[in-house]
C-alpha cells in the first residue's frame, strides 16, 4: 500500500467520523426536543 492510499484512507476516516458526530449531535438535539415536548404535553394536559 502506498503512502497516498494511506493518506486517502485516513482522510476518509476523519471525514466519516466527523459526519457521524454531527449526525449524532443533531439526533441528540432532536430527541431532547421531542422529549421536552412530550413532557410539556404530559404536564400541561389540556383535556
Amino acid at each position: 500500500m502506498s503512502d497516498r492510499w494511506i493518506r486517502r484512507l485516513s482522510l476518509l476516516l476523519c471525514a466519516t467520523s466527523g459526519i457521524f458526530s454531527v449526525l449524532g449531535n443533531l439526533h441528540f438535539l432532536f430527541d431532547s426536543k421531542v422529549a421536552n415536548q412530550l413532557a410539556v404535553w404530559l404536564i400541561y394536559d389540556p383535556s
